[in-house]
């Protein structure tokens, strides 16, 4: 699934995640030169699930 046919992938706790099938989300940077083409991928790296608002309650503020 990508984030186009869920455009709210990102904003969802890692149950929801789930229920949906996903377990993990990744992203990975694109680049591209001036002269066009099909640039190239950079390293992917997981994104993280949001936060729950247990999680929110219990994280110490700065």
């Amino acid at each position: 699934m990508s984030p186009l046919a869920h455009p709210n992938l990102t904003k969802l706790t890692q149950p929801q995640r789930e229920l949906l099938g996903i377990q993990r989300v990744l992203a990975a940077p694109i680049r591209r030169t001036d002269q066009g083409g099909y640039g190239s991928f950079g390293a992917p790296a997981d994104l993280p699930p949001a936060r729950t608002p247990t999680d929110l309650a219990t994280s110490p503020t700065p």
